[in-house]
């Protein structure tokens, strides 16, 4: 089970109220208590939940709510009930204001902003949620002049394993100002490889020249520069069957 599936599944469940006696919830279960990522993202989906639950508990109810609407529609006479119904919406309207600035606090990455970490987690997070391309061609070249006419930079070099895949087509994403290019490769197991290309790399924990493979979310990925030219690979495969596309 990969981790996007093990959080497809806990999304579906109530926390605190998982059927353990379900194996796909007992496995996305197991998977959380023993990924720390995955843990620290069902931590937090919890705290939400939990966080949500207080907030609309916290809505008043009126007492004799119960009556009106089992006595059903009436007309309203005289300004004492425009105002008690009046304080109700206030107090509902106050509490979802409570609800968006607590999903705000809660959903903020704790990551610095404008980092690289974020901004391979941003396109990667982005092609995962099934982000279709713009362009499908095995023509590279057509390829690189749909990138430049999107503005988007053309001038990257394929690494010698990702030429051996056929290429499916391109697409143009857009992470902190900046304009990348996405190429999508098949390998022989129909499995996609992703390639990001962007200029301007001036992060402070941006990779070196040496590619730096890391996993991210359920991707293997490496990441280097060359110059001001910044590419990223990534793929739901293995760590070592991903330096081989290098």
């Amino acid at each position: 089970m990969t981790r996007r599936e093990a959080q497809e599944i806990l999304l579906s469940c109530r926390p605190g109220r998982e059927r353990a006696d379900d194996p796909q919830v007992a496995a996305a279960l197991e998977l959380a208590r023993t990924d720390p990522e995955l843990r620290e993202w069902y931590e937090q989906h919890r705290a939400w939940d939990a966080a949500v639950r207080k907030g609309l508990n916290s809505i008043p109810v009126p007492p004799d709510l119960r009556w009106e609407i089992l006595a059903g529609p009436k007309v309203i006479k005289g300004p004492a009930h425009w105002w008690n119904r009046r304080a109700i919406v206030i107090a509902a309207a106050a509490a979802i204001a409570f609800l968006i600035t607590l999903a705000v606090v809660l959903l903020k990455p704790d990551r610095t902003p404008n980092t690289f970490a974020e901004f391979r987690t941003d396109v990667i997070g982005t092609v995962l949620r099934n982000y279709g391309m713009q362009l499908e061609t095995n023509n590279m070249e057509q390829i690189r002049a749909f990138l430049d006419s999107r503005g988007a930079p053309a001038d990257y070099a394929v690494p010698r394993g990702l030429q051996q895949l056929r290429i499916a087509g391109c697409g143009v994403l857009n992470s902190q100002g900046k304009t990348v290019s996405m190429l999508c490769f098949e390998d022989t197991d129909n499995r996609q490889v992703w390639m990001f290309f962007a200029k301007a790399a001036t992060w402070q924990d941006r990779p070196t020249g040496e590619p730096r493979v890391e996993r991210v979310i359920s991707c293997a990925t490496a990441s280097w520069l060359e110059g001001d030219s910044l590419y990223v690979i990534a793929s739901e495969t293995s760590e070592s069957s991903l330096r081989k596309l290098l």
